[in-house]
């Protein structure tokens, strides 16, 4: 599967990041979070 390089602004890390600490926030929605994070870190 070809990479995608996702580019996140600091608004969208943030919201990002406020989910994976969330405890309100679905596992699933939590799991995207962090997906997206790290494919964003490379």
């Amino acid at each position: 599967m070809a990479k995608t390089k996702i580019v996140l602004d600091e608004e969208e890390r943030r919201e990002l990041n406020r989910r994976l600490r969330a405890r309100t926030v679905s596992v699933r929605d939590r799991q995207r979070a962090q997906i997206i994070l790290l494919m964003a870190d490379g």
